[in-house]
C-alpha cells in the first residue's frame, strides 16, 4: 500500500482516538469542574465547529496552492495546542481561545486530508480509500471510549495532555513521509478558486443534499441518546448504542463498499437515505429494545453506504488542482445540516412532546431523507442528460 495512504490512515486513526476520548467530556468538564454555566460550554463548543467549517473553503484554497503535507501539519499541531490549553487554562477568556485553536487546526486538516486521500489514491481505488479511513476512523472512536472511560477518572488535564499530543505525533508525521509538493497545484488566485466553486450548480445542489445526511446523522448524538435511556433506563445504554454503531461501521464498511462500488455513486446515496430515514423513524417510534438495535444497525448501514461515496462523489465534481477547495466547501454541509440538527433535533423531539406529536422529529427524519433523495435524483438526472448531450454532439 501507498506509504502516503497509510500516514493519513495512521493520522485518522490519532484524530478520532483524540477526538472523542476528549471533547465528549469537555462540556462535563466546564460545568462540574470548573463550575461554569451550560451556556459557555455550549458557546465553547459551538465556537470550535465555527471556527473549523467557517473556514474551510478558504484553508482548502491554501492547501490547492501550498503543500497538503504543510497544511495538514499546520492543522494537527495547531488542534494540538488547542486541545492542551484547554487543559491549562482555568478563565472564561482562556476556554475560548482554546476553542478558536481547536476549531481552527480542524479547518486547516480536514480539507487538505480528503484531497491528499484523492491525490495519493487511484481513480478506481478512491471509494475504497475513502472506506479504509472510514474504517480506521470507527477503530479509533471505540478505542477512544475505552481510553477516555480509564482516563477521565485521573485527570482532565492528562486527558488534555494525552489528547494533544496524538495530534503532535500526527503533525510531525505527516511533515516527515508525505510528499513536500501536491502533484498539482493550483495556479489561480484564491477568489478565482471560491468563484470557481461557487459558480458550479451542480455542486452546490450536491452540497445542499448533503446537508440531509449531516441533520440525519447528528440525531446520534443529540436525541438517540434520549431515545436508548428511555428504552433501557440506563445511562450505560449510550455507550452501548454507540458501540453497535461503530462495530457495525468497522465489520462491514469494507465489503458493503466492495459490493457498492458495481453501482453508480448516486443511486448508491438514495439508497443510503432510505436506510437512515427509515431507520431513525424504527428507532424513534418503538418502545422495543431489540427492534431499537436492529434498527441502529440499519443506520450504521445507511453512513456506510453515504459517507465515503459522498466524499468519492465530490473528488469526482472536483474541478482539476482545485480537490481542496471543493471539499473545503463541501464541509459547508456539515455546518448547515449539522448545525441545524443539533439545534433543533433535541427541539423538535420536546416540541413534539407537548403538542401531542411525539413522533414529530422522527417524522421530520422521514421527509428530510426524501427531500434529499429527490435532490440527488435531480443531480443525477441532470449528469445524464448532460452526458447523452455530449454523445449526440460527437455523432
Amino acid at each position: 500500500m501507498n506509504k502516503n495512504l497509510i500516514v493519513l490512515y495512521v493520522n485518522s486513526f490519532l484524530m478520532n482516538v483524540s477526538f472523542f476520548s476528549f471533547i465528549p467530556f469537555l462540556s462535563y468538564y466546564i460545568t462540574k469542574d470548573l463550575l461554569y454555566s451550560s451556556i459557555l460550554a455550549g458557546t465553547v463548543l459551538m465556537l470550535r465547529q465555527i471556527s473549523q467549517q467557517g473556514l474551510s473553503l478558504i484553508t482548502g484554497s491554501v492547501a490547492d496552492k501550498s503543500s497538503y503535507r504543510t497544511i495538514i501539519a499546520i492543522g494537527m499541531i495547531t488542534r494540538g495546542v488547542g486541545f492542551l490549553l484547554f487543559g491549562i487554562v482555568t478563565s472564561k477568556l482562556g476556554l475560548l481561545a482554546a476553542a478558536v485553536l481547536s476549531g481552527l487546526g480542524g479547518a486547516f486538516f480536514e480539507p487538505a486530508s480528503k484531497a491528499a486521500l484523492v491525490a495519493y489514491s487511484t481513480s478506481e481505488g478512491r471509494s475504497m480509500a475513502f472506506s479504509i479511513d472510514k474504517v480506521v476512523k470507527n477503530v479509533g472512536t471505540v478505542i477512544a471510549a475505552l481510553l477516555a472511560g480509564l482516563l477521565i477518572s485521573q485527570s482532565f488535564t492528562l486527558l488534555s495532555l494525552l489528547s494533544s499530543s496524538l495530534f503532535f505525533l500526527g503533525g510531525i508525521l505527516a511533515l516527515i513521509v508525505l510528499p513536500a509538493k501536491n502533484s498539482t497545484s493550483s495556479t489561480v488566485s484564491y477568489v478565482q478558486a471560491w468563484k470557481t466553486v461557487l459558480s458550479d450548480p451542480p455542486f452546490v445542489l450536491f452540497t445542499l443534499c448533503m446537508s440531509g445526511y449531516w441533520f440525519l446523522f447528528m440525531q446520534i448524538y443529540v436525541t438517540i441518546p434520549s431515545q436508548a435511556i428511555t428504552i433501557f433506563h440506563d445511562n450505560r445504554a449510550i455507550s452501548w448504542t454507540l458501540l453497535v454503531f461503530a462495530v457495525t461501521i468497522v465489520c462491514l464498511q469494507l465489503p458493503i463498499q466492495k459490493f457498492a462500488e458495481k453501482y453508480s455513486p448516486y443511486n448508491i446515496i438514495k439508497v443510503g437515505y432510505l436506510f437512515l430515514g427509515g431507520s431513525l423513524f424504527v428507532v424513534g417510534i418503538t418502545t422495543n429494545a431489540t427492534l431499537f438495535l436492529v434498527g441502529m444497525f440499519f443506520f450504521s448501514v445507511g453512513v456506510i453506504l453515504i459517507e465515503p461515496t459522498s466524499f468519492e462523489l465530490t473528488a469526482r465534481l472536483s474541478k482539476p488542482g482545485l480537490t481542496a477547495s471543493y471539499f473545503g466547501f463541501s464541509i459547508f454541509s456539515l455546518a448547515l445540516g449539522g448545525g441545524i440538527g443539533q439545534l433543533i433535533g433535541a427541539s423538535l423531539l420536546d416540541y413534539g412532546k407537548n403538542i401531542g406529536l411525539p413522533n414529530l422529529l422522527w417524522i421530520t427524519c422521514v421527509f428530510i431523507s426524501l427531500i434529499s433523495i429527490i435532490g440527488i435524483a435531480s443531480l443525477q438526472g441532470e449528469k445524464l442528460q448532460l452526458k447523452r448531450n455530449h454523445m449526440k454532439g460527437a455523432s
